[in-house]
């Protein structure tokens, strides 16, 4: 058990659960094609989880490769001494492509410069550089064309000390109703791996599918998956969610009340007077706002969980503190834990308060709201119901 944890948490933590992860990666690898990989996507920290932290269980539970979105966070996961295979998903600054060569880092290409950048650079040091062409199917973000850019990708097999291992693309609408656009990027892509084919390019990793295409479309598999929102026990839409998968969400956004009033006059309550609180009201002050991720969109909104009932945020979040009705919590004192969101609450609900519920609310999605997660927020790491490691952003 991991000792003095009060002075490790402070005033707001995120708790993230690891046997869950596990849960959930080993399930991912249940339900992707048995010849295909599963990489794990630990971009932005994890999705706020800690990207060390879910790297190590992920790579444990079925997941073989990492995918990220910067080279510093690829380094991050080397220097902590993980040796998986790293893909990192956009592109880096040309002048640190000496980096990535030296430690090992896989490139996502979809320019002719860059390719022969990561050229130059692996003839320099004589050590080949591995890369996955990206194509836009139907994104429209980066990538190569599939129709017209055949040329170049041969352009790009010829360059010295580079291996095009891979070849990928990214579906747009995976998670929605419009099964047919992503019947057309499928055909897309495997059209132009078939002109590949023709002009001697035999690749040796395709991959499109996404977390919901993980769940929806298998064949689609091919030679590797890419799991991200669902690692963390989060829907990618609410079309999966009808799929009958038993996602455990990972994390669980906490805090503890400072303060409680009962209040002798009416009041108004926080910036902009928004609340007006009745004489007799209980009012508890609650040290977590909108710097740490709690929307401020989410004032006389949201609800927050707190022994075991649901109390109403009242008033405006502000950036580090937030008001709350507990006139009708039971037993409620100053030091008492409010549950925000996640999957470690107990209220005494149908439903906990949930990561999508939070997320509706802020008119938002479940991807964004756990992203927001503020660096000054501990992440506190539990498995077998034990706590086992704080981290902390700030020291």
């Amino acid at each position: 058990m991991y000792k003095n944890l009060e002075r490790a948490i402070g005033r707001t933590w995120v708790e993230i659960d690891l046997d869950n992860l596990a849960h959930n990666a080993k399930l991912v690898r249940e339900k992707t094609s048995k010849s295909a990989e599963v990489m794990g996507i630990v971009k932005a920290d994890a999705y706020g989880h800690g990207a060390l932290e879910c790297a190590k269980v992920l790579l444990n539970n079925g997941i073989t490769r990492l995918g990220v979105s910067m080279l510093d966070e690829a380094i991050q996961l080397r220097n902590s001494g993980i040796t998986a295979p790293i893909l990192i998903l956009s592109d880096i600054e040309f002048e640190r492509c000496d980096e990535l060569i030296l430690n090992n880092i896989t490139a996502a290409v979809f320019t002719k410069e860059y390719a022969e950048r990561l050229s130059k650079c692996a003839v320099m040091y004589n050590r080949k550089v591995k890369i996955h062409i990206k194509i836009d199917t139907g994104m429209g973000r980066v990538g190569f064309n599939p129709e017209n850019d055949i040329e170049t990708i041969k352009y790009i097999a010829k360059l010295p000390f580079v291996e095009i291992e891979g070849v990928f693309s990214h579906f747009a609408v995976s998670d929605e109703d419009n099964e047919a656009y992503t019947a057309s990027q499928f055909e897309r892509f495997c059209s132009l791996i078939e002109k590949l084919k023709a002009n001697g390019i035999s690749v040796q990793i395709k991959h499109i599918s996404n977390s919901a295409a993980i769940l929806r479309y298998p064949h689609m598999h091919l030679d590797m998956v890419r799991a991200g929102i669902i690692l963390y026990g989060l829907h990618p839409s609410s079309i999966t969610k009808t799929l009958g998968i038993e996602l455990k969400p990972v994390m669980t956004l906490k805090s503890r009340i400072t303060l409680i009033k009962t209040l002798t006059e009416e009041s108004k309550i926080s910036y902009g007077c928004t609340y007006t609180a009745k004489a007799g009201d209980k009012v508890a002050t609650i040290p977590i706002g909108y710097a740490d991720g709690f929307q401020r969109r989410l004032g006389n909104k949201a609800q927050i969980c707190i022994n075991g009932q649901r109390a109403n945020i009242i008033g405006r979040i502000c950036m580090d503190q937030c008001l709350a009705d507990v006139t009708q919590i039971v037993k409620v004192s100053s030091g008492d834990v409010a549950i925000i969101f996640g999957g470690n609450s107990t209220c005494d609900y149908e439903q906990n308060i949930s990561c999508d519920e939070i997320s509706e609310l802020s008119e938002t999605i479940n991807y964004e709201t756990v992203c927001l997660i503020g660096k000054r927020v501990p992440r506190v790491y539990l498995e077998n119901g034990q706590y086992t490691g704080v981290t902390n952003g700030l020291i």
